[in-house]
């Protein structure tokens, strides 16, 4: 039998070329990854205040992991980077212009990828292998985010 873990490595990395295939196609090579999943992550949360600590969260990452990816993505001109008033210590991250003129092409681009990997998935399966993940997470002591 083969392992199980080996099957889910290997889907993960068919879904991340494919993603990265993609992207070329909506002209969003350097928002496949992690740059674009942020931005499409603030755009959905535009009506909330996001800090750093919120991305970390969102996609268990560590702080300092978070605190580069922003950073990089400030000086690519997707983010600013605004400190709270009475405590600086707190990052608020909001979107660019720039950023916002990608969203309808990382809307489509996360549409298409969704619809072409989620293919002939019926909504009981899907919900099914959904929870699996979740206990697998659980098992893993990971925290849990519907939202990833």
């Amino acid at each position: 039998m083969h392992s199980p873990i080996g099957r889910i490595k290997k889907i993960l990395s068919g879904l991340e070329k494919y993603a990265s295939d993609l992207a070329k196609d909506y002209d969003l090579d350097s928002l496949s990854g992690p740059q674009g999943k942020i931005i499409y992550f603030l755009s959905e949360n535009e009506d909330k205040t996001i800090f750093i600590k919120d991305i970390e969260k969102h996609f268990n990452i560590s702080k300092s992991v978070a605190s580069k990816l922003i950073q990089r993505m400030n000086k690519n001109g997707f983010v600013e980077i605004l400190s709270k008033e009475n405590d600086k210590r707190y990052k608020k991250i909001i979107l660019t212009p720039l950023a916002r003129s990608k969203i309808p092409a990382l809307t489509s681009f996360h549409d298409e990828l969704i619809s072409t990997a989620f293919k002939g998935i019926s909504t009981e399966d899907f919900i099914k292998c959904e929870n699996t993940f979740e206990t697998i997470a659980k098992n893993l002591n990971m925290k849990e985010d519907k939202n990833v």
